[in-house]
């Protein structure tokens, strides 16, 4: 039974253009900076509870680190900078060789940090991991969101051919890298923190 199984996903795969079995792993990385008005004039606490009880409705994992607010006031936000951790190592060459990225966005200076990881999709090979870094400065906030997407495709294993076929229906989950992020801004702004997108890769 089991082989017959195989059988069919193998021939159900090969009638699919775009079905690959040779084994691929893939990042993708793309990044978002918005500046964001206050219309209320609350307290940085107040903004930071607002915004990371606007990410936990949408994702499922948070880590956040809340740090001193600025004082005085920079008069330019900061910006993320992104780093590999592993430098030169050994592990950090043969996580490279291996197709993995392992750069991370350092956000010195921002009030809050916050790292979440949507594994829903782990069994098809699929990982997203979210970085948000939240600025205070002189004029208000600056708000920056970095998304890495990591995927694992190809062989012959039964999961492997199970996944190219639902991704060849239904596209793998990088959609969501956006959509997620459209959804947070949505509601940020309903909450009468004004956004405007500054910068963006791939560009909006």
């Amino acid at each position: 039974m089991n082989n017959f199984i195989g059988f069919s996903i193998v021939a159900g795969c090969t009638l699919l253009s775009g079905c690959m079995f040779t084994p691929t792993h893939e990042s993708v990385s793309n990044y978002a900076i918005y500046d964001m008005k206050d219309t209320q004039n609350r307290t940085p606490d107040d903004v930071a509870d607002i915004y990371i009880d606007t990410l936990k409705t949408i994702m499922s994992d948070v880590r956040v680190t809340r740090n001193l607010p600025l004082s005085p006031l920079p008069e330019q936000p900061g910006r993320f900078r992104l780093v590999n951790p592993l430098g030169n190592s050994g592990l950090g060459a043969l996580a490279t060789a291996n197709g993995a990225s392992l750069n991370i966005p350092l956000c010195e200076g921002a009030f809050v940090v916050v790292a979440s990881d949507n594994k829903g999709m782990s069994r098809w090979g699929e990982n997203t991991r979210f970085y948000n870094c939240l600025w205070q400065y002189k004029n208000g906030w600056h708000l920056d969101w970095y998304v890495s997407f990591d995927k694992q495709s190809g062989g012959v294993s039964a999961d492997a051919m199970a996944s190219a076929l639902v991704q060849s229906v239904t596209g793998d989950s990088r959609k969501n890298m956006k959509t997620y992020r459209g959804n947070i801004i949505r509601k940020l702004n309903n909450k009468g923190l004004m956004t405007q997108l500054i910068e963006s890769y791939p560009k909006e």
